[in-house]
């Protein structure tokens, strides 16, 4: 079996945002904490219902005021590499709210894919 390394330190993704200004700024998105990790799970959970009378065990959830930029807020980081606000993240348009709620999930291995890629390991 090969030895395997792990790094300690956090994937970041650069992206570039046009802010209102026009002005282009380099904003990452990089992976959360262990402890950022288990309090969005546990916000997630709060929100999170299972749907009754079906077989399947889909979920639903209770609550989707902010359900993207609650993972979004975690994840982005400024030109300071300050997180960046969920308020703020609120007021972007909704497709970009949505794309960095993608590439959050992702970098976090919070996906369906990420989750059989560990159980397979």
């Amino acid at each position: 079996m090969e030895e395997e390394i792990f790094d300690l330190n956090p994937v970041g993704i650069p992206i570039k945002m046009k802010l209102e200004s026009g002005e282009i700024v380099t904003y990452h998105v990089k992976e959360m904490s262990g402890l950022q990790r288990d309090a969005h799970m546990v916000e997630m959970d709060k929100r999170i219902k299972a749907v009754e009378n079906k077989s399947d065990g889909d979920q639903s959830v209770n609550n989707l005021e902010g359900v993207q930029a609650c993972l979004v807020c975690l994840c982005l980081r400024d030109a300071s590499d300050n997180l960046v606000p969920k308020d703020v993240i609120q007021k972007y348009p909704g497709k970009v709210i949505h794309r960095l709620f993608e590439m959050s999930r992702d970098i976090n291995a919070l996906t369906k894919d990420s989750e059989a890629e560990v159980k397979n390991d």
